[in-house]
């Protein structure tokens, strides 16, 4: 990430490529895979984010691709930019991890058998099973023999680390104390 907290570098742009103004650019793995090229990457240039547009973006392989951005068309204009950090706004960003959910089908069914750490009261329980009722998805999570129903929703899922199967949750005050009393 950049000095710039709303820009996150996405790629490099490496060397140029043809005699067109176009460049090699070698993409981060934070290079989103569907890119839209009507959003603008960022360039930081004396301390200020610069949009640059494409005109043309072709992928080669995994980590490269070729490109020309609008305003930059010749060689000696975009010369002065090989070597730098492209970066996309933190905007554009969340709106294709947005997509990409919709599109991938982000499940949170997937987090049964993850860990669910309340971040309000530092209780951690098993996500034993996610139940798609409608308007009202909920998790049952056994927090130390106590199952409690936490709803799936955005307000309270607030962080989902794949890698460690935890997901970090703010639970609405009162459950725990509730399903306590109620399963005895």
């Amino acid at each position: 990430m950049s000095k710039h907290e709303s820009l996150y570098a996405v790629a490099r742009i490496s060397k140029l490529y043809g005699a067109d103004g176009e460049v090699v650019l070698r993409l981060f793995d934070t290079f989103p895979e569907d890119v839209n090229i009507e959003d603008p990457l960022f360039v930081v240039v004396d301390g200020l984010a610069v949009p640059l547009f494409f005109s043309k973006f072709v992928p080669r392989g995994r980590d490269k691709a070729v490109c020309k951005f609008d305003d930059l068309d010749s060689d000696y204009r975009i010369s002065e930019f090989i070597g730098t950090e492209l970066h996309l706004s933190a905007d554009s960003l969340m709106a294709l991890v947005d997509d990409e959910e919709e599109e991938e089908g982000f499940l949170y069914e997937d987090l049964v058998g993850y860990t669910m750490y309340d971040l309000a009261t530092h209780k951690k329980g098993a996500v034993l099973q996610y139940l798609e009722y409608k308007n009202n998805p909920i998790f049952i999570v056994d927090f130390a023999g106590v199952e409690v129903s936490v709803p799936a929703c955005d307000d309270i899922i607030l962080d989902i680390y794949p890698d460690a199967k935890v997901v970090e949750a703010d639970v609405p005050e009162g459950l725990h104390e509730f399903y306590a009393a109620h399963s005895k």
